[in-house]
């Protein structure tokens, strides 16, 4: 997996982490854990091989577009 960040601090608006995974799998199993911890902020962005974990929410639908990705959404209760 290679990460690339913005460069501003976690939580700051639009900071971002871009993963690039090997496989489908890969990308699915690092959804997955993202998504496992309820109550921490993120919005996902995935397509292909690769994910964004956007600290900004309202980020998420612009970059998908932007990227041709989708929104992975889930319940943060």
């Amino acid at each position: 997996m290679i990460d690339c960040t913005t460069g501003k601090r976690s939580g700051a608006p639009n900071c971002a982490t871009l993963a690039l995974h090997a496989t489908p799998a890969d990308r699915d199993r690092t959804l997955r854990e993202a998504i496992a911890y309820k109550g921490v902020p993120a919005t996902l962005v995935a397509a292909g091989n690769w994910t964004v974990n956007l600290c900004g929410d309202g980020l998420g639908e612009r970059v998908a577009r932007a990227l041709h990705g989708r929104v992975v959404r889930y319940d943060r209760g």
